[in-house]
C-alpha cells in the first residue's frame, strides 16, 4: 500500500501531462496513462472494501461453518465488493473525460483528426470572445 500511497501523493493532472509528454501524444499513450494514474484508486477501495467486509458477521459465520478461503472469496466478498468499485468507476469515467479534453486542448491528447473535446475547443479558440464587464 505504499506504493499506492505514493502514486496518489501526485496530482493526477500533473503525473499525467508529465507520461504523455514523455511517451507522446497518441490515443493508446492516454489509455496508458488512465491506467497508470487510476489504478491506485482502485485498489485502496478494492483494499478498504476486503478489509471492512472481512471482519462482518456473515464472513465470520461461513468461516466458523468451514468455507474455504476460495468459498468465502467468490461468494461473500467478491459480491459486496462489486458495488463500490462500480460507483466509483462511473466517476472516474467523468473524470477521464475532463482529463482528455484538458490533454487535447493542450495538444498532448489524441491528435487531429479524431475529434475529441479538447481538439474542438483549441480549433475554435480564435472565435471565442471574452467580454469585458
Amino acid at each position: 500500500m505504499r506504493r499506492v500511497d505514493l502514486q496518489l501523493a501526485f496530482p493526477f493532472v500533473l503525473l499525467a501531462l508529465s507520461i504523455v509528454a514523455l511517451m507522446g501524444p497518441s490515443l493508446r499513450n492516454i489509455i496508458i496513462v488512465f491506467a497508470i494514474t487510476t489504478w491506485p484508486v482502485y485498489a485502496r477501495t478494492t483494499r478498504g472494501s476486503v478489509l471492512s467486509l472481512r471482519e462482518r458477521e456473515f464472513v465470520q459465520a461461513a468461516r466458523s461453518v468451514g468455507a474455504g478461503e476460495h468459498r468465502l472469496l467468490w461468494r461473500h466478498v467478491l459480491p459486496n465488493v462489486i458495488s463500490p468499485v462500480l460507483v466509483l468507476a462511473s466517476f472516474e469515467v467523468a473524470r477521464m473525460i475532463i482529463l482528455e479534453s484538458a490533454l487535447g486542448f493542450l495538444g498532448l491528447g489524441v491528435q487531429p483528426p479524431t475529434p475529441t473535446w479538447g481538439n474542438m475547443l483549441a480549433d475554435d479558440r480564435d472565435y471565442i470572445r471574452y467580454r469585458q464587464p
